[in-house]
């Protein structure tokens, strides 16, 4: 590898990093906000309504704020994945989208190509085996599909997130 790309790579990796971190610390921030307002809505709550039927419908909005807060852990936990695929797939001309479905303990990572050449399966299997060695933590299975094969439309409205889409 010429001392150009490990350079490059370097700051891509250093760029991932404190793009992540930055992610990291600002949804912690949003998290805290989050978890002191729910605090003082819960003891307003407490104070304010004493009959049964308040307290049920200030219980429920409680729970929907509860949810949202689960919503962010869970973008915190994805944010950095999706970032870095971000990152490796612009670089490759060929590839127009990708695409991931969260599964009880993996993740379904979709690669949609524009032309089914091994050259290109080749440098996805690169960028996936990257992923699966910064991400050792969480399981992933690979898809590689050829957008000429299969209806990208039906997919891309059927998956769970979409990473990345080529724009033209």
């Amino acid at each position: 590898m010429s001392d150009y790309l490990k350079d490059e790579e370097y700051k891509l990796d250093s760029c991932f990093q404190e793009s992540t971190c930055f992610t990291i610390q600002q949804k912690e921030n949003e998290i805290e906000g989050l978890k002191n307002d729910l605090q003082l809505y819960k003891e307003e709550v407490s104070t304010k309504y004493k009959n049964f039927g308040s307290i049920k419908r200030d219980l429920s909005e409680i729970k929907e704020a509860m949810i949202e807060v689960a919503h962010v852990f869970q973008n915190i936990k994805n944010t950095p994945i999706y970032n870095y695929i971000r990152k490796r797939v612009k670089i490759v001309n060929k590839i127009f989208a990708v695409l991931l479905n969260s599964k009880e303990k993996s993740y379904d990572l979709w690669f949609i190509i524009e032309e089914n050449k091994f050259q290109l399966k080749h440098q996805i299997s690169g960028i996936f085996c990257d992923i699966a060695e910064i991400f050792n933590s969480i399981y992933f299975d690979l898809l590689i599909l050829d957008k000429n094969r299969i209806n990208f439309n039906k997919i891309k409205n059927e998956c769970e997130s979409v990473i990345y889409i080529k724009s033209d």
